[in-house]
């Protein structure tokens, strides 16, 4: 069984792309907290690169942004291709069948009271502010 279920925050402004063949397509990348913290107190982050197609792509870039907070649900794919050199080269990626959109939440900049969610459930990633997102 190959299943994938992640949450987390999108680190850039998702875009649509069109094949050749006039589909649609959106390449992103999500930032995961692992729950730990390194020696300096810094919560430690993992960007996973995630494609989806059509429909489900049209709504992500039409809906969300950077730093929006999204569960994806899918499977892990791992693609090869050879490069200049002939050399097989390999790409790791979940292919999005499924996108939850999240309630918004408010930037603990702003400092206002914090809403329960049911979101809170899937860990700790909520905790990712659009600010802390590399920038591509």
């Amino acid at each position: 069984m190959n299943k994938v279920f992640l949450a987390g925050r999108l680190t850039k402004k998702p875009e649509l792309k069109q094949t050749k063949n006039g589909k649609n397509v959106s390449d992103f990348s999500l930032a995961l907290n692992r729950g730990i913290k390194d020696e300096d107190g810094n919560e430690q982050v993992d960007f996973i690169n995630c494609r989806c197609w059509n429909k489900v792509a049209e709504n992500l870039c039409k809906y969300q942004d950077k730093g929006s907070f999204v569960i994806v649900e899918g499977s892990i794919r791992v693609d090869s291709y050879n490069d200049k050199n002939g050399d097989i080269k390999y790409t790791t990626y979940i292919m999005v069948e499924n996108i939850e959109f999240t309630p918004k939440q408010t930037s603990k900049k702003q400092e206002q009271p914090k809403q329960e969610q049911s979101v809170d459930n899937w860990g700790s990633a909520k905790d990712i502010q659009p600010d802390d997102l590399p920038f591509y």
